[in-house]
C-alpha cells in the first residue's frame, strides 16, 4: 500500500512516497537529502554520498596537503562528490562505446 505526505518548502509542498520501497532523494542547491521510509528527512552522510556515486567507502575521507595526509572536512567531501561522476556509470557508457 502507498500513503504519501506533504513536505511545507519555502515556496512549494512536496510530496513523498513512502511505501517502504525505496527513500526519496531530494536536491537542493546546497544539499542532499534522503526521505527515510518513516517520513523523516536528514541529510545524506559523506560515506553515504560516496557510496551512492558509487565510490568504495571513505574515498573522499583522506587526501594530501602539503605533502601530508589529512582527513577532508565534510564540506569538501560533499564538493567532490558534487563535481564527480559516477564510476558505473561512465564504465557503462565505455562499455558501449568500446565493445570488446
Amino acid at each position: 500500500m502507498t500513503s504519501n505526505f506533504n513536505i511545507p518548502r519555502k515556496d512549494r509542498i512536496i510530496t513523498l512516497r513512502t511505501d517502504q520501497t525505496v527513500g526519496c532523494l531530494l536536491t537542493s542547491p546546497d544539499k542532499l537529502l534522503i526521505a527515510t521510509n518513516k517520513g523523516q528527512i536528514r541529510r545524506l552522510t559523506p560515506t553515504e554520498y560516496d557510496n551512492l556515486m558509487s565510490w568504495e567507502k571513505d574515498w573522499t575521507k583522506y587526501g594530501f596537503l602539503n605533502g601530508k595526509v589529512i582527513e577532508v572536512p565534510k564540506s569538501m567531501r560533499y564538493k567532490c562528490g558534487g563535481n564527480g561522476v559516477v564510476s558505473k556509470v561512465v564504465k557503462k557508457i565505455i562499455s558501449v562505446m568500446f565493445p570488446t
